[in-house]
């Protein structure tokens, strides 16, 4: 199912993507929570953050979009959806993005920052007839 994906397309742009969303997923319930900022890094609250995750939003939809448009197949952009869903939420509680009270919540913002720019790059240039 996840062929042409594989063989063609960029799955490290995928795996990024569904590890950006699970970070933002786990800072997200933490930001809503967290009405006085004390538990939430001044760089996720910074204009930046703010930058930051309005740009990560499309991280939930976009790995499902360039999974179907290699594979054709809409099931695999179900199951891509699925696995980023379920998957990211899992991975950022397991990666530890609010273990120790927020201490490691800036450095999974900032490696996810990157990991969403490498993602975006990876698969905008890797799409199907652009080469």
């Amino acid at each position: 199912m996840f062929d042409n994906t594989i063989a063609d397309g960029s799955w490290l742009a995928v795996v990024l993507m569904i590890y950006v969303y699970g970070v933002m997923y786990n800072i997200g319930q933490v930001y809503v929570k967290d009405s006085t900022g004390v538990m939430t890094p001044g760089i996720v609250r910074s204009s930046l953050g703010t930058i930051a995750i309005i740009a990560m939003v499309p991280t939930i939809i976009w790995p499902t979009i360039y999974v179907s448009l290699f594979d054709g197949v809409f099931w695999a952009g179900v199951l891509t959806f699925l696995l980023t869903t379920v998957g990211g939420g899992i991975a950022g509680k397991l990666l530890g993005v609010t273990a120790a009270r927020g201490a490691f919540m800036g450095i999974h913002f900032i490696l996810a920052t990157i990991a969403m720019v490498a993602g975006y790059w990876l698969s905008i240039t890797n799409l199907p007839g652009a080469n």
